[in-house]
């Protein structure tokens, strides 16, 4: 029975706790050979003297009293090396004729599930650290959205008195530690404050054109700027630009933002360019240090992810023939919890790469229709009691970023299940219109507000409401799917009925 057992066992005799049997498992829990057999437990495993373990072998020969030990360090010589290894363990003594002539071991090793439990740990202290320090910068950015504010409410003021309203606007500027430029429409001619030429490098007493601060900006910003100027300067609209330069004197790299606008004379002739600038370059920092946090959150917590999958896994091998229906069904759910936590890191991490500019397409052509059924056959493993089909069509060919696109589908069609609790039908249509490849998914579920259809593609936005409270999510996938869509030369768009469900849908040029 010991030889054949699942777990591993060993048996030892006598006070001087001689190793009278051991099973093939707890040899390879203990990396030693069969013929420790018949040996004193220190002769043949010199390192246990001292640890905690063989001292309660003889507390448990001593008293007869069974001892449970749980996530037990234990160290233990490997391949001529210490290690250190955390098991649960059972000493049962063994009793005959009223006398403990024995002990048996049954252990367990637990040094993955201990070593995974402290990265958790971990990582949850880093997260509550990076929170409070992005709690910090909220604050922050909401105190300069609140002098912004009251910028505007200034300049509005101007316009009823206006020699007090430029005093007061000088002061604010000034506080805030903002440059401000002019730009005449005709001449080009620049007209700029002290501020403004130290955020470009420049002394205050240099003159300089437009021309010399355009030169200032670095080459992947430059065509963009100028274009954008220029578009500035013929059309009435608001103006807000954010570039890196490389500053005249000491060619330090510094990120700006620009506000301006046209302003109009009393006759409503466009007179001049006008607007403020401000040094961005710790606000990018912040959110770089953001993006590289996630990313690297995202990928360490993938690591323990994927093990802890792959024993669910070997768990489910194992117990493929059992009749045991809950442990069945118990490992079912943990393998699908272990798949939407999966999802949701690699929504992080596509939202990382997104931001920092990592996403790239790779267009190759496929049939859409093909793509659709791949991804509801892989939706029904997590989500057998819905009804998901796709509404037979004419084959579908796009030349697109195959996986990209995957995710987007599946994106919107996990959408469509999590927000119809009570009705377990989702249709999928693929159609051709115009030149253009269409995807629709239709669900007859809780439905979205009209008030919320506009920013439902925003980063981070979630619809708030008594309804959607238990409903897990980041308000990061339909961001994503937008984005990808976007990159495509395609669109995308939601409709909703509140009560009856919605239709998600997105373009994709043929």
């Amino acid at each position: 029975l010991v030889e054949q057992a699942a777990v591993a066992i060993i048996v030892f005799k006598g006070n001087e706790i001689t190793i009278d049997a051991v099973n093939p498992k707890m040899l390879q829990l203990l990396d030693k050979p069969a013929d420790i057999a018949g040996k004193p437990l220190l002769e043949a495993i010199p390192e246990l003297f001292g640890q905690k373990a063989y001292e309660l072998l003889h507390q448990v020969y001593t008293t007869g009293k069974t001892f449970n030990g749980n996530e037990t360090a234990v160290q233990l010589n490997r391949n001529g090396k210490i290690e250190t290894g955390f098991y649960n363990f059972t000493y049962t003594p063994l009793i005959e004729n009223g006398k403990i002539t024995g002990i048996i071991d049954i252990a367990v090793d637990v040094t993955s599930q201990v070593m995974a439990a402290k990265m958790v740990q971990k990582l949850n202290d880093e997260l509550a650290n990076a929170n409070e320090e992005l709690s910090v910068t909220n604050k922050q950015i909401n105190i300069s959205n609140q002098m912004l504010t009251n910028i505007n409410e200034d300049l509005i003021f101007s316009r009823k008195q206006l020699e007090q309203s430029e005093q007061i606007l000088r002061m604010a500027i000034e506080a805030a530690n903002f440059g401000n430029w002019s730009i005449n429409v005709n001449s080009r001619v620049l007209i700029v404050s002290s501020r403004f030429k130290e955020l470009f490098g420049f002394h205050p007493q240099d003159k300089i054109t437009l021309s010399d601060c355009l030169n200032q900006i670095t080459d992947d910003f430059k065509p963009a700027a100028e274009h954008a100027i220029e578009n500035a300067l013929a059309r009435p609209e608001e103006f807000d630009l954010s570039f890196t330069i490389k500053t005249f004197n000491d060619q330090k790299i510094r990120w700006l933002r620009t506000v301006g606008n046209l302003t109009e004379t009393a006759n409503n002739d466009i007179s001049s360019f006008t607007g403020i600038i401000m040094d961005i370059t710790e606000q990018k920092k912040d959110e770089q240090r953001k993006n590289d946090f996630i990313g690297m959150v995202s990928h360490e917590l993938k690591t323990p992810l994927t093990s802890l999958g792959a024993y669910v896994q070997l768990l489910q091998r194992i117990n493929a023939n059992t009749t045991e229906n809950n442990t069945i069904n118990v490992l079912d759910k943990a393998g699908q919890q272990i798949k939407k936590m999966n999802s949701m890191i690699n929504g992080f991490l596509n939202l990382s790469r997104l931001e920092s500019g990592k996403i790239h397409l790779e267009k190759t052509d496929f049939e859409l229709n093909v793509l659709i059924e791949e991804v509801i056959s892989e939706l029904l493993l997590t989500s057998s009691n819905y009804i998901v089909k796709l509404t037979p069509s004419a084959t579908v060919s796009v030349k697109a970023d195959r996986d990209k696109i995957g995710n987007v589908i599946t994106n919107l069609a996990s959408n469509a299940i999590k927000y119809s609790p009570n009705n377990k039908n989702v249709e999928i249509f693929c159609t051709i219109d115009n030149m253009n490849a269409v995807v629709l998914v239709k669900d007859h579920g809780i439905g979205i507000k009209p008030e919320n259809l506009p920013n439902l593609f925003d980063r981070y936005y979630r619809v708030e409401g008594k309804q959607t409270s238990t409903i897990s999510g980041f308000g990061i996938g339909l961001y994503l799917s937008a984005e990808i869509i976007q990159r495509h030369g395609g669109k995308i768009w939601a409709e909703s009925i509140v009560g009856k469900g919605s239709t998600v849908g997105f373009s994709l040029p043929m």
